[in-house]
């Protein structure tokens, strides 16, 4: 690649090509590689005034999805999985430079038959001791890493509703107690008669009771709004009110200091959230969060096209850079190996049946991300050569997330995120060991390809490990770091292009 005088950004886009075409997702990829074009721009000598960052979410680190793993996996094995991982992440950071905001599943505290929520998985003795034991050990762990900069730990709030934050009635609501609007204080919980302050007359002013609130920048007079009462339970309770945007935002804030946590945002540098399905919540939320001290939220890649946040933003011309409220929308995709919320498989089961219930194998890596660039390459490969057509897998699964990461830190300016499921697919017996035990040129360990066993795959190390050799050899041009270095980045970038 001897672009000596001239350089240039490929543009050709590839809309669902073979290894990127993802169920639920529309992900457009460049079609010249990332890898190949930054390397050749850094071997004929071009260096970028500052790299682009690459930073990672880790949704719920902490989580029990079922006491009955697939494939043969017990629960001491999920739980010492998780634990040998985090233990792992936690030390990767330290060596690179990587922070990873950890999205801690908040919204159950007052909920205790949610055993998936952190809280309980402290703290509900209904829970077995050993898995608990495991959660303490993790959660201190997770402590010790915000102190030290490498977990940056914010809410992710999974009780509201998902996507979620609409006209629909919630019933099932208890707030938190103390605080500005938690109980026993009777507090607004649903608007009256709103009017703009600015115009409203002098007698309507006078008027009692109304309570003011501002939204857009400008102050409402709320007249005779709907009251909380002393209680806990609200019920049933709307989401599209100013009122229960700043009672939720204190709920998950009280939730994570009973945890430990000095707030819901991962500290006064982060100041970031990364909320269950990147759900802002309309423009009462993203105020709310602001108040709180938040300056940063998660968002989807696709930002432009999705109608839940291009309908509240404060209009810039490039959507890389809309905001709501004062609240960057941070743009981030995530690189599970399954995404419907299920255990990943590993990277490929030949099986014709789930657990005897007759239904497809869609959960290994080659389906749900549809490597195979020709129907039947990998799994017909698979009768012949097992080892073969893992290794096949494994290096497109590989490729395939590297090159989304890249593009999510260089063209979105945006981040990749993870959750728990994405490395389920482990070898018990040693969590944390690379497929590739000398690096890019070593020698593969032996993929298990036994029908109803998984591959034993890590995706967490594979992931990082990848990265970080690419990383060394991209050096001038990207960089591990945290959400507030990606800030920083964006702003950088936003003010060369005024």
């Amino acid at each position: 690649m001897r672009y000596r005088n001239r350089y240039f950004l490929p543009v050709v886009q590839a809309q669902g090509s073979a290894n990127y075409a993802r169920p639920l997702y529309d992900y457009s990829t460049s079609l010249v590689g990332l890898v190949p074009f930054l390397y050749g721009l850094q071997r004929v000598g071009v260096r970028p005034r500052y790299p682009a960052v690459l930073t990672l979410d880790l949704d719920h680190p902490v989580e029990a999805r079922t006491t009955t793993p697939p494939l043969g996996l017990t629960e001491t094995n999920l739980w010492e999985g998780y634990r040998e991982t985090l233990w792992y992440l936690y030390k990767f950071c330290h060596a690179t430079g990587l922070a990873v905001q950890m999205g801690i599943r908040t919204g159950y505290r007052y909920f205790p038959g949610m055993q998936s929520g952190h809280w309980n998985l402290l703290h509900n003795t209904a829970i077995p001791a050993s898995v608990r034991e495991r959660a303490w050990w993790m959660h201190q762990l997770l402590l010790r890493g915000q102190a030290e900069g490498v977990f940056l730990c914010t809410s992710h709030d999974h009780k509201t509703p998902p996507g979620s934050f609409n006209m629909a009635n919630q019933t099932d609501w208890i707030r938190h107690t103390g605080g500005e609007f938690g109980a026993p204080r009777s507090v607004p919980v649903e608007h009256g008669k709103v009017i703009l302050h600015e115009v409203a007359p002098e007698w309507i002013k006078q008027q009692q009771p109304h309570y003011a609130f501002t939204c857009n920048d400008l102050i409402y007079l709320d007249f005779s709004p709907r009251m909380s009462g002393a209680g806990q339970a609200i019920n049933p309770i709307r989401h599209n009110s100013h009122w229960f945007a700043k009672m939720w935002v204190e709920f998950q804030m009280e939730e994570m200091r009973a945890l430990g946590f000095s707030d819901c945002y991962g500290g006064e540098k982060c100041r970031y959230i990364n909320p269950a399905h990147n759900a802002l919540g309309g423009i009462h939320f993203a105020r709310a969060y602001y108040e709180a001290g938040v300056r940063a939220h998660r968002c989807t890649s696709v930002i432009a096209e999705d109608r839940s946040f291009s309908r509240i933003h404060t209009y810039r011309a490039d959507p890389r850079f809309w905001e709501c409220e004062g609240i960057a929308l941070i743009p981030s995709y995530p690189i599970d190996p399954v995404f419907s919320g299920a255990y990943s498989y590993g990277l490929f089961d030949p099986r014709t049946r789930d657990n005897g219930t007759g239904s497809p194998i869609s959960q290994c890596v080659v389906s749900h991300w549809a490597l195979e660039l020709t129907p039947g390459e990998i799994s017909m490969l698979y009768i012949s050569n097992p080892q073969a057509a893992l290794q096949k897998a494994y290096r497109r699964y590989v490729g395939s997330i590297t090159d989304v990461w890249l593009s999510l830190a260089l063209r979105h300016l945006g981040l990749t995120y993870i959750h728990p499921r994405a490395y389920i697919a482990l070898d018990p017996r040693a969590p944390t060991a690379p497929a590739l035990a000398n690096g890019w040129y070593g020698a593969y360990r032996q993929f298990e390809s036994q029908d109803g066993v998984m591959n034993h795959f890590n995706q967490v190390v594979e992931q990082l490990e990848n990265m970080a050799r690419l990383a060394r050899t991209l050096r001038h041009f990207v960089r591990f770091g945290s959400i507030a270095d990606v800030r920083e980045w964006r702003e950088r970038v936003e003010t060369s292009l005024r």
